[in-house]
């Protein structure tokens, strides 16, 4: 790699790491893929737009940021002194609006399977598609390793006042923000044997992941459907204050509560009183000041594990709930690689099948609420949250709570999806109709008959897989994945992709001193980073 290119390298952070392996191995697959898409109303000038976006990348380290194998076989990160963000614009003022909407659609299905070469930086690229004379359709699309949702906001804010500075023949500097490196840093320093201590005593006497429902018969490979689904559905508005007035009522947070009532289900779905789990944290450790400001990936997912008493009231058990995950706080910081290392379930089983996510970082909207915007911002949504795990709940506390499900559709059916959804939404409504109920009362709500069946991965698609791994033409990351595979588990091939991460990931992180797993575009002009 030229030097002169380089502006700094440092380690990735443990969930960095998980995403770095499992795009490796899952190209194509739409895997840690986000993108942001909503409507532009206004004078656009995509010569300024394009300009604004190089700036902020100018600002932000991170956006600037390749992935690679260092020298001593680990992956490291580098950021390059400049790269060149790529611009696909498309007029489509003669389409009509049915057309210019499929077209929409079928881009970003086309986006998310083009991925991101992870040597390649910028990991973003932008789409602006002309519908009007002042309408534009906006796709900003990157990869899950540079941050987490609670850096967009902040990045989209610098661009749009960046933006309005050069449409009026003004500069703008960026507010000064910590760098990322600094929280590298600061994960050097955190203690592993005290999260190992915690981690051993918390998941200690669990030896297989909790069942998100009963198993199902293999379904063949003709009924088969690769990919991921999303369903959503919304709280009345009502329903979500009350609920919000509850939980401050009890000194609660909305997390504990949506936490609370995850395990409910689970519990009912697997009839055991001790569930578990997989959640995503912060990850942003409040001693380390500035870290509000920081644009990076600082979220972690970890397991958290709920014991479930027949007849406890709910108030006193979700309180015990919080207290478990104030404790959990203090090591949320350790891979979730290692926590799986130090729990009793085998490295060829997954920790968990589920996956709970509370969007409740701060949004800043302050720019899309000026009186005069040369930009307006409309018909704002955001893809991804598709991870390795069957089922991704994801929460997002407003107005109107909207509970979303991003589904692998080898695993489940939208059918049972819209069933689990709706059963989450039930016991929040219960909740907030009488607050007073047990959790047995909660529970009976869920009809046994309606608990949910869950297919198991397709053996002819896990070997059909492990050949392509032997016999394909390999880059050379995908080439050193298998060598790791082949050194440590004496094995030509995994048996299944899946096993690398949840066996190989592990046990390189132990013998060959790589970080293990944490339970995570055609080349349009982007500066290539030799590796």
């Amino acid at each position: 790699m030229n030097k002169k290119l380089v502006e700094s390298m440092y380690m990735l952070s443990p969930a960095q790491q998980g995403m770095f392996y499992e795009t490796a191995q899952n190209a194509g697959s739409g895997l840690h893929i986000e993108q942001f898409v909503c409507t532009l109303e206004g004078d656009l000038k995509p010569e300024l737009f394009v300009q604004a976006w190089q700036l902020v990348t100018r600002h932000y380290a991170i956006l600037r940021t390749a992935f690679v194998w260092g020298s001593q076989n680990e992956p490291v990160q580098v950021v390059m002194r400049q790269v060149e963000v790529p611009l696909q614009y498309e007029d489509w003022r003669a389409s009509s609006p049915e057309e210019q909407a499929s077209k929409l659609e079928t881009f970003l299905q086309q986006d998310r399977a083009n991925g991101f070469k992870l040597a390649r930086p910028p990991l973003m690229r932008l789409a602006l598609f002309q519908t009007g004379p002042s309408t534009h359709e906006f796709v900003w699309t990157h990869h899950h390793i540079l941050m987490d949702g609670w850096c967009c906001s902040l990045v989209q804010k610098d661009f749009l006042l960046c933006y309005e500075a050069l449409s009026t023949g003004q500069s703008y500097q960026p507010v000064a923000h910590r760098p990322y490196r600094d929280y590298i840093t600061w994960l050097k320093q955190q203690d592993e044997s005290k999260a190992e201590q915690f981690w051993r005593k918390s998941l200690q006497g669990i030896h297989q992941p909790t069942p998100l429902g009963t198993v199902a018969q293999d379904h063949s490979a003709e009924v088969a459907i690769e990919g991921f689904g999303t369903t959503a559905t919304m709280l009345s508005a009502e329903v979500s204050e009350h609920l919000q007035n509850l939980v401050r009522q009890q000194r609660l947070t909305l997390n504990t509560l949506f936490q609370g009532v995850w395990a409910l289900v689970l519990s009912r779905y697997s009839q055991q009183s001790d569930v578990l789990f997989g959640i995503t944290v912060s990850g942003r450790p409040p001693e380390l000041i500035g870290i509000e400001q920081m644009v990076g990936l600082c979220i972690n997912t970890l397991p958290v594990r709920v014991a479930l008493e027949a007849e406890q009231p709910l108030w006193s058990w979700l309180q015990q709930l919080q207290a478990y995950n104030l404790e959990l706080r203090q090591f949320e910081y350790i891979s979730g690689g290692k926590v799986h290392q130090w729990s009793e379930i085998q490295g060829g089983m997954p920790l968990y099948e589920s996956l709970l996510v509370v969007e409740n970082y701060p949004v800043d909207n302050s720019i899309l609420q000026k009186d005069e915007q040369l930009l307006a911002v409309n018909n704002i949504r955001s893809i991804g949250a598709q991870t390795r795990f069957p089922l991704t709940l994801l929460v997002i506390p407003g107005k109107e709570v909207e509970l979303r499900c991003v589904f692998e559709k080898q695993r489940l059916d939208e059918l049972t999806v819209r069933t689990i959804q709706s059963h989450f939404a039930q016991i929040l409504n219960a909740i907030a109709q009488d607050s007073q109920r047990s959790i047995t009362a909660l529970q009976q709500r869920i009809p046994v008959q309606e608990i949910p069946q869950i297919r198991p991965a397709l053996a002819q698609q896990q070997q059909r897989e492990a050949e392509v791994l032997a016999t394909e033409e390999r880059a050379p990351l995908e080439a050193r994945l298998l060598a790791i595979w082949q050194e440590v588990l004496g094995k030509k091939r995994p048996e299944h992709p899946g096993q690398f991460l949840q066996a190989g990931g592990t046990l390189t992180a132990g013998n060959a001193g790589r970080g293990p797993y944490s339970p995570g575009c055609p080349d349009r002009g982007a500066t290539a980073c030799p590796v």
